[in-house]
């Protein structure tokens, strides 16, 4: 993890934080110091192949991981909405599916782009995202997520194993999500960057598949008590494994997402 000035975070959220009093000069400190991210955050970002401004979102992605580490800001783009291409309808173009729609109806995403940060707070504008995660990412995290995986090549079948280990007593809900990157698609771009459709636009963290129920499924856990679970799931042929990862979430209602990782399947 890049390590990166706590008070250059503090900045870069200052739309998230409240202004305080004039300090006299001779008060101030003027750092920086150094300090350690806590917790991982996650970005949700609702987009579509048809959505010009969308890959200014991503760019706001791609800058908030070189700031502080992919393993830090885990990204799911999910595909759907009035400006999404449907890989029913065309299959070998499509990245929206039917469980992305489920998500952008469940959130009333009626605009791209937009996201979720940590899932607190409801939707946001991309430009936002940054002020969003960046209190999130210095939380003690209250839940200690690990996981393995393993993919047999002849079967496709992905087996997850996935550790949660609470610091309090806390009822939540456990989901996987299953992520692709380096897909070549088509993407309308935006003004700025000349316009028109790039036809080898490159596509990273699709939403693939939810593992779990599309939402979760309800995991208590116990102080200092580790929970174990373990998934299976049989891989498209369409998909390649190399470039996927399993996004592992505990959440609840009131508190949005308490821990999330990614983790690549064939170690990446």
């Amino acid at each position: 993890m890049k390590p990166f000035h706590f008070l250059s975070a503090l900045a870069l959220a200052s739309a998230a934080l409240v202004a305080c009093e004039n300090v006299d000069e001779q008060d101030r400190f003027d750092g920086p110091f150094e300090a350690a991210v806590q917790k991982n955050v996650l970005i949700e970002d609702f987009t579509g192949q048809r959505c010009s401004n969308c890959p200014l979102a991503t760019e706001k992605i791609h800058e908030m991981q070189e700031a502080f580490g992919k393993e830090h800001i885990v990204a799911v783009a999910i595909h759907g909405g009035a400006l999404g291409v449907s890989e029913t309808d065309k299959p070998a173009v499509g990245l929206a599916n039917e469980q992305g729609e489920q998500l952008y109806s469940y959130w009333k995403v009626e605009t791209q782009p937009n996201g979720l940060v940590d899932r607190v707070g409801g939707l946001k504008d991309f430009a936002e995202w940054m002020g969003a995660a960046v209190p999130r990412l210095y939380q003690t995290p209250k839940v200690q997520l690990s996981a393995t995986a393993s993919v047999d090549e002849a079967t496709r079948q992905l087996s997850l194993q996935v550790s949660a280990t609470a610091t309090e007593d806390l009822q939540g809900k456990l989901q996987v999500w299953l992520t692709e990157s380096n897909l070549v698609r088509i993407q309308t771009l935006p003004a700025e960057w000349g316009g028109g459709n790039k036809k080898d636009y490159v596509h990273n963290h699709v939403f693939r598949t939810s593992v779990t129920d599309l939402h979760g499924e309800a995991l208590a856990l116990g102080a200092g008590s580790p929970e174990q679970r373990s998934f299976t799931c049989t891989l498209a042929e369409t998909w390649n494994p190399a470039e996927m990862a399993a996004v592992v979430i505990y959440y609840n209602d009131a508190e949005g997402v308490l821990q999330v990782i990614d983790l690549p399947l064939q170690g990446q």
